[in-house]
């Protein structure tokens, strides 16, 4: 057996566990990357990171074995552990064998230039200690619910139903027509209308998912796709209960990440945080445990309105919100808002329904939750869809009261540590392409399928089976005005440069010829918005200058103020 083949038979030790060894050991393995490399004559010094932890270990080479290796290396390192001769660590790995897989620099970047590089930001030493916080929250949630006697629970990601009713859901198109039969298909934005079918016979249930929402208000604080905790019990008529659970839920996740290396915390504060970041964080703003303070919506309101901060809708803006958080001191849970302002499913006591918001440091609303309506007749009455005929069912056969809430666990990353991106804390967002579909004249209503279907085809054509295939995993298809058919295209920004090569090989849509331009390319549907506020507004311009009569103009002034307010034009204020 050659030398390289009996190397591949040892098996690679942690870094975090080799540390601990202080004995002599042969033919010890590590697997990982040259994190600094150092060259003191014949040869060279080297940390390798596993990538498991902030932890590194010193591997010495001789140069005769390894001439060189670049920082940011790939590397697989074989030797013996043994008393180092150094003052800054007691053991090290004198290497008698060392293979380089890649040698692929890494270098210190800001959150700007790692956010704009989505497939290189792992190499990013503070973006990988994210993710194992990330990791870590994940393992304390499981953690947490389980000592609390819930049972993790599946909910489909394919579903006929919108549980918020607020329309903000992507809708599926599959290549084969009719494939889901006559019922419309859309991603799930939730799973707690299957989470209160689960709980008809297991009393407590949970599940951490994927939710994807098609909201247009995208801020650093929103994602198209997420995931999102939530959690559901039965036997629940105390909404103050349930706002125990969520509290306890905080706390367990705050102390489970305090108790860690805060090395891997400070590292992350110190690239995606600004310097009042850790005062306001999760982490520190609740120092000596005290319970987060619990109003109710008319309470919140006199404060806004005492502070001069209240829009006339009387609904909370994430300005506002942010507003009590400052006023508190902290989080703090609002109870019982207008049932007008909230989802059919919440149970009711006359104008209010039985429900919390928890508001939290850096993005405002943290977590959501109600007592449920049990009464099938109720919520009949309140224009429950046909579709959810099964929702309404199970409630005639022995389901008891429940309540519920659910928390975004980017959101809660941001809060915990002061991020000041939502977009910062997942690895891979999603990219948007605004663009314009011009058709003939009478070349008929849009729909999302067949955009879908044509931008699969040339993406087919250009790239083959595998190539659209890999697109099709994240794309995406919105018609954001139906009149002028302008369009919202998500995908991967691995994927967006086969969307854009493809794009001006569509000639033509549903067998009608069409031409499509794409208007913008940018980070988020906020981004979109803004970019076609810039166009219209500039189109408008443009027919204020062509106008010929007064009457032309005064339209089109009304036209522009209606979207702008006041109207700026060749750096005059215009009305």
């Amino acid at each position: 057996m050659s030398v390289k083949d009996a190397v591949k038979l040892l098996v690679s030790h942690p870094v975090s566990s080799l540390l601990r060894i202080e004995q002599k050991l042969r033919n010890i393995r590590i697997q990982g990357w040259a994190r600094r490399v150092e060259t003191r004559g014949k040869f060279l010094f080297v940390n390798i990171s596993d990538g498991c932890s902030l932890k590194t270990v010193q591997a010495v080479i001789q140069r005769d074995i390894c001439p060189k290796l670049p920082v940011g290396s790939a590397v697989d390192i074989v030797g013996d552990w043994v008393k180092s001769h150094g003052k800054k660590q007691n053991m090290e790995l004198f290497a008698t064998n060392c293979e380089i897989f890649s040698e692929l620099p890494t270098e210190k970047s800001s959150a700007d230039v790692t956010r704009r590089n989505y497939h290189l930001r792992m190499k990013s030493v503070p973006f990988m200690c994210l993710i194992r916080l990330r990791s870590r929250l994940d393992y304390l949630s499981r953690s947490f619910f389980q000592n609390e006697s819930f049972i993790h629970v599946d909910a489909p990601l394919l579903t006929h139903n919108d549980c918020e009713g607020g329309g903000e859901v992507f809708t599926v198109q599959a290549n084969k027509q009719n494939y889901f039969g006559d019922q419309t298909v859309y991603l799930t934005v939730s799973s707690q209308l299957y989470l209160e079918a689960f709980a008809s016979s297991v009393p407590k249930v949970y599940t951490i998912a994927p939710a994807l929402r098609a909201d247009h208000s995208q801020t650093r604080q929103h994602l198209a796709e997420f995931r999102m905790l939530e959690a559901e019990y039965a036997f629940a008529d105390d909404l103050h209960q349930l706002c125990d659970l969520v509290e306890r839920y905080i706390n367990y996740v705050v102390d489970g990440m305090l108790n860690i290396a805060m090395e891997e915390i400070n590292s992350v504060m110190e690239i995606f945080c600004d310097e009042s970041a850790r005062e306001k964080s999760l982490l520190w703003i609740n120092g000596p445990r005290k319970p987060f303070p619990r109003i109710y919506y008319d309470e919140a309101i006199s404060i806004l309105q005492n502070k001069g901060e209240l829009t006339s809708d009387n609904r909370f803006s994430k300005e506002n919100e942010l507003s009590l958080v400052q006023h508190f001191g902290g989080p703090l849970f609002i109870l019982r808002y207008p049932h007008a302002q909230k989802p059919f499913y919440m149970k009711r006591s006359g104008n209010y329904a039985e429900c919390f918001d928890l508001l939290a440091p850096f993005v405002g609303e943290l977590a959501g939750g109600s007592l449920r309506e049990s009464n099938p007749e109720e919520l009949r009455r309140r224009g429950c869809d046909q579709s959810l005929d099964w929702y309404l069912e199970i409630r005639g056969h022995g389901h008891p009261p429940s309540a519920g809430f659910g928390i975004g666990l980017e959101r809660l990353m941001q809060a915990l540590f002061g991020i000041l991106n939502i977009k910062d804390t997942v690895a891979f967002p999603r990219w948007y392409v605004l663009m314009d579909i011009l058709f003939d004249e009478g070349g008929g209503v849009v729909t999302e399928s067949a955009i879908y279907a044509a931008l699969c085809k040339q993406i087919e054509l250009l790239f083959g089976d595998y190539g659209m295939a890999a697109a099709k995993l994240s794309l995406t298809v919105k018609v954001f005005d139906i009149g002028t058919a302008t369009t919202i295209v998500r995908i991967s920004k691995e994927f967006a440069q086969r969307l854009l090569s493809a794009i001006p090989f569509v000639c033509s849509i549903n067998d009608k010829p069409a031409v499509l331009q794409v208007l913008f390319v940018g980070s988020s549907i906020r981004s979109c918005q803004r970019a076609l506020l810039r166009i219209n507004r500039k189109h408008l311009y443009s027919n204020y200058v062509a106008a010929k009569t007064d009457g032309e103009k005064k339209d089109i002034l009304e036209a522009i103020r209606s979207v702008t307010g006041n109207v700026k034009f060749e750096n005059t204020l215009i009305g």
